[in-house]
């Protein structure tokens, strides 16, 4: 092989190499961008930005009981508690119907989909059997917010008062810049895809572990009818006057005979092998991680 033929070779694949860096980095950015607004959608209405463990814990509101409508001869602090239910639940219902689609994306978890099926269901999208929201997927939503959640406080408000008002530009020899920029995981003026710290890492597979925890404590939870991730349908649908007439989309509506409702089920199934670790901070490749979960035949 000559000399000119392998230089032409060499320089093919590093242009494949930067084209690949710049579709993830280019979607990453986009990403971010639509969580961003998300974000700032909830600020405007309830003027506070969630703090991250309101984020981590957000299903936890599904395990209280919803304490009883206060009157004028009610307590403060019963009016209190209830005031914060209903807060509580009012973010679990944006986290579901808003930052989780933005953070793991529509198609996986669209309005197609999130309104007629648990997050935890299988299906098949583009020709391959995966869980809507995987746990990886979600545990990165949880990971981006916990990097960009300090510049999130110090930008949303801004931009709440005033949408014409522009980011101060990131100068290293004025600190008063810097809050507007800095992210605890990744190098703010790198991309999302530059400079993680090795922490992030580790931050991300807690995550993760959190939420295998979860799914798999709510899989013996629903064999005995309560499943917070059916709970979390029952709220969208509810939120979106969605009746059971309309469970399935139209697209899906048929004449089934019953032989015919059984393969259907199949899409409601649950399957545990979430094994598309979809972004290269996670520390192991797509398809070594359905070991530890059993699947459901």
């Amino acid at each position: 092989m000559s000399n000119r033929l392998v230089s032409r070779l060499l320089l093919v694949r590093i242009l494949l190499h930067v084209f690949d860096l710049l579709c993830f980095y280019q979607g990453n950015l986009t990403l971010l961008f639509v969580v961003y607004y998300k974000i700032l959608e909830w600020y405007k209405e309830h003027e506070y930005v969630p703090e991250l463990e309101d984020i981590t814990q957000v299903y936890a509101v599904l395990q209280r009981k919803m304490p009883a409508k206060p009157t004028d001869t009610s307590s403060e602090e019963d009016k209190e508690a209830y005031d914060d239910y209903i807060r509580d639940m009012d973010l679990l219902l944006w986290y579901l119907d808003k930052y989780l689609p933005a953070a793991v994306g529509e198609l996986s978890f669209g309005k197609a989909h999130r309104y007629y099926k648990k997050q935890t269901d299988s299906v098949d999208i583009r020709g391959k059997r995966r869980i809507l929201v995987e746990r990886q997927s979600e545990a990165y939503g949880w990971l981006m917010y916990e990097n960009c959640y300090d510049k999130w406080c110090h930008v949303v408000p801004e931009q709440a008062k005033d949408p014409t008002w522009k980011v101060p530009e990131w100068k290293k020899d004025d600190p008063a810049t810097h809050p507007y920029h800095d992210t605890k995981y990744s190098d703010p003026r790198g991309g999302q895809k530059a400079g993680w710290k090795a922490s992030a890492r580790t931050a991300l597979n807690g995550y993760c572990e959190a939420i295998k925890k979860l799914r798999e404590q709510d899989k013996k939870n629903a064999k005995k009818g309560s499943s917070i991730y059916q709970k979390c349908l029952d709220l969208l649908r509810k939120e979106h006057g969605i009746t059971e007439d309309e469970v399935l989309p139209k697209s899906r509506k048929r004449k089934r005979s019953k032989k015919a409702t059984i393969e259907d089920e199949e899409d409601f199934m649950d399957v545990d092998d979430e094994s598309e670790a979809p972004f290269s901070i996670h520390n192991e490749e797509p398809g070594e991680e359905s070991d530890d979960e059993d699947q459901e035949d």
